[in-house]
């Protein structure tokens, strides 16, 4: 998780005779690394996977500037091959990405996007999250600025550093958020610092630092995103989730691999993809059996395989 990619973008497989292109945008760890073995089942059926990662030269001051980055990335390595059509994937972080993305494809429409998928995600998610998580320390963290209040960029670091050095437990997390909360912090950059120096790691700590600043700022971004409504996804969306929800955000039908219909029977108030398509229609929502947010790529490989060559070749191997 803690390896800022050198480059964003990167081939997950090669395929010579290519039936179909694949892009799948990176979570908020910003490599596609768990997606490798997807990459090399997808080569079997001739899907040209690519890996959409955050490295230094991408953007962090608005998912529009992060979205135009990546795809201005996309129109160059379709070019290459003569077409104007492509999938596109976002897992997690990634997912609110690729929503922005679409609509600018769409606005544009000098390319054609054939499948929007959007993994464990959606475009309120990670607002969702952080507001969830952050509402632990007490704090609620409004849609602007994270950086404006010390308490609120604090309790957002605190999380984010527990995962970094393995300490995921929930007291770890508050000591540190009271911790820095009872220090004059200029900056972020000091903050991060108080960090590292609260576990007294070792020397050599400059990656890991522009790591977290980077999710950091990437986090500042996606909580002041709104996408504009007033432009529907024409799109084909797909929705897959696991059965071990992250967040409770989802009120949406679904019919389970035995055909019976079913329902997730959750508050809804943040969360309603149906909103920003142009018919709800357009919406498939899949289930993945096994893993949970943070690890069904590797768990659930094959199954996800199936999803993926049934939504961009309208082929599967086996029972979804």
């Amino acid at each position: 998780m803690f390896k800022l990619p050198s480059k964003p973008l990167k081939k997950l497989n090669n395929v010579v005779e290519k039936r179909s292109v694949f892009f799948i945008l990176a979570g908020l760890e910003a490599n596609c690394d768990c997606f490798e073995s997807l990459g090399d089942e997808l080569s079997n059926h001739g899907v040209q996977v690519y890996a959409l990662e955050y490295s230094k030269e991408v953007p962090v001051d608005s998912i529009q500037s992060v979205a135009a980055f990546y795809l201005n990335l996309i129109e160059q390595e379709i070019s290459q091959i003569n077409t104007d059509c492509f999938n596109l994937a976002g897992y997690s972080f990634g997912g609110l990405i690729s929503i922005e993305i679409c609509r600018q494809v769409e606005i544009d429409q000098r390319l054609r996007i054939q499948n929007l998928i959007i993994i464990e995600s959606s475009h309120t998610f990670f607002r969702l999250g952080v507001h969830s998580n952050s509402k632990r320390f007490g704090i609620n963290i409004p849609n602007r600025d994270i950086f404006l209040d010390q308490k609120i960029y604090t309790g957002t670091l605190a999380i984010y550093f527990s995962f970094m050095v393995g300490q995921m437990g929930q007291k770890f997390r508050f000591e540190l958020y009271k911790y820095l909360n009872e220090r004059k912090i200029k900056d972020l950059d000091e903050a991060i610092d108080l960090a590292f120096g609260y576990v007294n790691g070792d020397q050599d700590q400059q990656e890991k630092k522009e790591y977290l600043k980077i999710l950091m700022q990437k986090s500042n971004a996606g909580l002041v995103y709104t996408y504009d409504q007033n432009h529907k996804i024409k799109s084909p969306v797909s929705l897959i989730k696991t059965k071990e929800l992250f967040y409770k955000d989802l009120n949406l039908e679904f019919v389970d691999k035995d055909g019976v219909k079913k329902k997730f029977d959750f508050d809804s108030e943040n969360y309603d993809l149906k909103k920003i398509l142009d018919k709800k229609n357009l919406l498939k929502i899949f289930i993945v059996e096994r893993g949970n947010h943070f690890n069904f790529m590797y768990e659930s490989i094959e199954q996800l395989t199936d999803i993926i060559l049934n939504l961009v070749l309208n082929f599967t191997k086996s029972k979804i």
